[in-house]
């Protein structure tokens, strides 16, 4: 009941990447199993260094903000449900 809200995103070992969920070294499940079974209700956001996006050509950035978007979901959805 004290928390409202997390940001959060991926690192590599050695480097705060802020990189997609699922691209580093955290372990995802075990992060949503943690909130689910305090029964966090408050937002959940995560940052994305803009080079996820920067580096692609510009006929896969649709792609790639949707993987984004779903991943977000993907992690909420643990959270809630």
């Amino acid at each position: 009941d004290r928390l409202g809200c997390v940001h959060a995103h991926d690192v590599q070992p050695n480097f705060d990447s802020h990189t997609i969920p699922f691209q580093g070294v955290i372990d995802w499940n075990k992060v949503c199993s943690a909130f689910k079974e305090i029964g966090y209700k408050g937002d959940f956001t995560y940052e994305v260094s803009g080079s996820f996006l920067g580096y692609m050509p510009v006929e896969l950035l649709a792609s790639g903000t949707k993987l984004l978007g779903d991943t977000g979901r993907y992690l909420v959805d643990k959270i809630t449900k």
